[in-house]
């Protein structure tokens, strides 16, 4: 027997075990029994897209990045696997504290992260640091011509950094080989921003943002397609309240309802936010949408009262069709709300006051998981700061209601078990994948897990 036949045999053995696996570990041991195997493996598509829906991972591609010094003597991954890797080194350098330190004396204000790229002010210049060979070092300095107190937001993706000022006015920098160089750009026009966190820079380097009279409710929505300089979305009696995970949040003063997009601005629904009255703990009230999010079933809405009540409603994705009224109940006085949908067909909502903090788990749409609650003493003085969904776990910041400092944890998703608590820094900024930020005497800390 040739080593062709061989060969093919492997082949023949290989393709009647893979429909029993189900984990990348036993693919990975599976790998190691010959050349041959690991070469089928190695490139299997369909094999390792099946591992990716099991492992549930939010925005897979945030995870598809070629270290240069990786070294695949036996050939390189397909995109899948290489996603996969990515994730499990992440979550294993997480939870064994392995991170690469940086620190950064900045202007107070403008600091923003991606998962590729650090950039802030300091002394009239704009710091540009990126990860390079699983470091992050300085790429590129740029002289601002302009007073930073003017800045409401600067926006990054992969190929643009955005600055936005008062009135509208908006300078865009594009990233060509290897530096930015400013473009020509127009302006929105002479608009009032009313708040500078309802500026979006989506993954297509189309900007979207409110504009107008908030309180009075005469708000414009303007999408702009930045490469081409055109404006793509101008609707006046429309409000921009979220952007997240290739889904644009937009309520419809005119008709009263949450309108859906997608990152072409076609819709993917409707939902009637039109209030029932025997719904509310007070008639009158003027209400307000809070925050919103979506998973692959159901969409969670936060109401607001004017008096100062919280309560969270599920609809249908498909249909618009209001599944529940008030999952929660009211919530008064300090009581606030975040949301955050899952790919498993979870929603998490997170109520937090000055006094106690309570991270609450829904199975789409009714099922009650968990409480963050029930295993926090008096002596906890915490509130809730932050939350994230990765590596199948909800990744929970809190601050000190006395101390400002930060505790962090991860918690099981299905069962609100603690996998691990991080002892890090104290006072915790932001999180973005494998990049964790800390505030630390005028400085930023930022710990990148590569």
């Amino acid at each position: 027997m040739d080593n062709t036949d061989i060969s093919k045999k492997n082949g023949i053995v290989l393709e009647n075990i893979l429909p029993y696996v189900d984990d990348a570990t036993t693919v990975m041991r599976l790998s190691a029994v010959c050349k041959r195997w690991y070469e089928l493996l190695n490139t299997d598509t369909v094999l390792w897209n099946r591992l990716l829906n099991l492992e549930q991972i939010e925005d897979p591609q945030d995870w598809n990045r070629a270290d240069d010094n990786d070294e695949w003597t036996l050939g390189t991954p397909c995109t899948p696997k290489n996603i996969l890797i990515n994730y499990r080194k992440t979550y294993y350098y997480i939870k064994h504290n392995i991170y690469k330190k940086y620190e950064f004396q900045c202007d107070e204000g403008i600091f923003e992260y991606d998962g590729n790229t650090v950039l802030f002010t300091k002394h009239n210049e704009l710091f540009i640091y990126k990860i390079i060979n699983n470091n992050l070092e300085l790429f590129q300095k740029i002289k601002l011509n302009f007073l930073r107190e003017n800045i409401t937001s600067v926006l990054i993706n992969s190929e643009f950094i955005i600055i936005c000022f008062h009135l509208g006015k908006i300078i865009a920098y594009k990233l060509n080989g290897n530096q930015y160089i400013g473009c020509n750009v127009s302006s929105f026009g002479e608009f009032n921003v009313y708040d500078c966190t309802y500026m979006k820079l989506l993954k297509t380097n189309v900007l979207i943002g409110g504009f107008g009279d908030y309180w009075r409710n005469s708000v414009t929505t303007i999408a702009w397609n930045i490469p081409d300089d055109r404006v793509i979305f101008n609707e006046s009696n429309n409000q921009f309240i979220k952007y997240e995970k290739g889904i644009i949040y937009i309520i419809d003063r005119s008709e009263n309802k949450l309108v859906l997009y997608n990152e072409k601005f076609e819709i993917i629904c409707k939902i009637d936010i039109s209030f029932e009255r025997d719904c509310s703990p007070d008639d009158g009230y003027r209400f307000d949408i809070h925050d919103v999010s979506a998973n692959n079933v159901a969409i969670a809405v936060v109401y607001k009262l004017e008096n100062g009540y919280y309560g969270v409603s599920v609809y249908e994705k498909s249909s618009g069709q209001n599944l529940v009224a008030n999952i929660l109940g009211w919530y008064s006085d300090c009581g606030r709300f975040a949301i955050l949908g899952g790919n498993n067909d979870l929603i998490f909502t997170c109520s937090y006051t000055d006094i106690e903090t309570d991270v609450v788990v829904y199975k789409t749409p009714l099922t009650y998981l968990w409480s963050s609650g029930q295993d926090m003493d008096d002596s906890d003085l915490y509130v809730f700061k932050r939350f994230h969904y990765v590596f199948n776990k909800l990744f929970i910041a809190y601050e000190g209601i006395e101390t400002k400092e930060s505790k962090i944890e991860f918690r099981d998703v299905h069962n609100g078990n603690i996998s691990f608590k991080p002892n890090l820094f104290k006072h915790f900024h932001g999180f973005h994948n494998d990049m964790l930020v800390f505030n630390l005497d005028g400085k930023k800390i930022v710990l990148l897990y590569r």
